[in-house]
């Protein structure tokens, strides 16, 4: 039997919860890992990396814009 390598969830990923330790084959562990579904026990997960912005492009949905109200009468 082949070692398995323990890995938390940090996200639901076929039946198992986030928090959830369960062993895997090196090579799976990794793919989980890099896939950013798990973490190695005890380790923070991953921060996901911002996609560049470029210049003139919209301003994501997320970001809301707050216009400030005109009190004043033309």
């Amino acid at each position: 039997m082949s070692k398995l390598t323990p890995v938390t969830f940090t996200k639901a990923w076929r039946g198992y919860s986030a928090g959830e330790i369960a062993g895997f084959t090196a090579e799976q562990a990794q793919a989980l890992i890099d896939g950013g579904v798990a973490t190695q026990p005890g380790q923070p997960p991953a921060k996901a990396k911002a996609a560049p912005v470029k210049a003139g492009s919209p301003v994501p949905a997320a970001d809301p814009v707050v216009v400030e109200p005109d009190d004043e009468k033309p």
